[in-house]
């Protein structure tokens, strides 16, 4: 079983445990998500949304409608991936409940913008030297490395236009359950 369970305030992730015969997941207060499921799950009143990824060991893990995407380390360039591992999601999760939803959306934009800053010095750097002496796999690398780093601008853009409400994640949670259920 590669599952996300909460108790007590903080996320874990369960991964390659089986679980026991006896228990029934649907009767689990701490349970929140597991591939087998397939359902959609949404924490603090909406705002986190948390779905199924192709691989059981990883999810897709949105805050206000923005991925949260994995940055991949280069063989031939930079990409992104938007399926993270449980792990990393549990450790976003962590983050999210201790800190609450606009810091850390304030902490992944301006660790993306700091990265961003890197990369784009980086390219800079790749294109003095190109201009030096031409290398057909640097400049190779150097197309992929501006696409990227307009990939993260989009990135950056959806975060920077993201507005912080100001409210605690429990006035989220407290609104969210009040409408499930009075409608639903």
């Amino acid at each position: 079983m590669n599952a996300i369970f909460k108790k007590e305030n903080v996320y874990v992730a369960i991964i390659g445990n089986n679980l026991r015969d006896e228990i029934n997941l649907n009767e689990v207060n701490s349970f929140i998500y597991d591939y087998t499921t397939k359902d959609d799950v949404y924490l603090y009143g909406g705002r986190v949304h948390l779905h199924y990824a192709t691989d059981e060991t990883c999810a897709h893990l949105e805050v206000d409608g923005i991925p949260v995407q994995e940055v991949c380390p280069p063989k031939t360039g930079f990409s992104i991936n938007s399926a993270i591992s449980l792990s990393k999601a549990t450790a976003f999760l962590n983050q999210i409940e201790n800190l609450g939803i606009d810091s850390f959306l304030d902490n992944y934009k301006s660790q993306l913008q700091e990265f961003k800053k890197d990369l784009e010095a980086q390219a800079e750097k790749i294109e003095q030297e190109q201009s030096i002496q031409f290398n057909e796999d640097k400049s190779t690398f150097l197309v992929s490395l501006r696409r990227f780093i307009n990939e993260l601008s989009c990135i950056i853009f959806c975060l920077l236009i993201n507005m912080n409400a100001g409210l605690d994640n429990q006035f989220y949670t407290d609104a969210y359950n009040e409408i499930i259920n009075l409608y639903f």
